[in-house]
């Protein structure tokens, strides 16, 4: 079996009509392990809450997309358990203690960090951790 950490902004792919969709769905093929820290929950429902306000989604379709994320197979991972490594690769690569959350369940279930977000990729660049983050962009089917 295969493994990835995901982030919420490639979650959200998997519901909305967003760039890069299809990459994101590649994840959801059987036997792929998906990593999540259960942050990934309060981030989604931000996403979402973002949609709705700005009219890009009605509120039933967000409750729908976030029960259906509650059933999607994903293994959670305590962010208490994260947090210290989380802070200590934040402080290293400059990034956020948010972002670093998802590249803390990678370091330690050495995984690679699947993110749409592109600049948290980019700006790993100079950093050891590059190796573990995909941009979802780049994401290839046989990947």
């Amino acid at each position: 079996m295969r493994g990835y950490v995901v982030d919420a902004c490639v979650a959200a792919k998997w519901y909305l009509p967003e760039e890069h969709r299809a990459e994101a769905l590649l994840l959801l093929k059987p036997g792929t392990g998906l990593y999540v820290p259960t942050l990934i929950d309060v981030e989604l429902a931000s996403v979402m809450c973002k949609k709705v306000r700005s009219g890009q989604l009605m509120p039933h379709k967000a409750a729908e997309f976030m029960h259906s994320f509650h059933r999607a197979p994903v293994i959670r991972h305590s962010v208490r358990s994260l947090v210290d490594l989380a802070l200590d690769l934040a402080i290293q690569t400059r990034q956020s203690v948010y972002d670093s959350i998802y590249l803390a369940l990678a370091v330690r279930r050495r995984l690679r960090l699947v993110t749409a977000d592109r600049r948290f990729a980019e700006g790993l660049a100079p950093t050891i951790y590059v190796s573990r983050v995909i941009w979802v962009g780049g994401m290839k089917p046989e990947m």
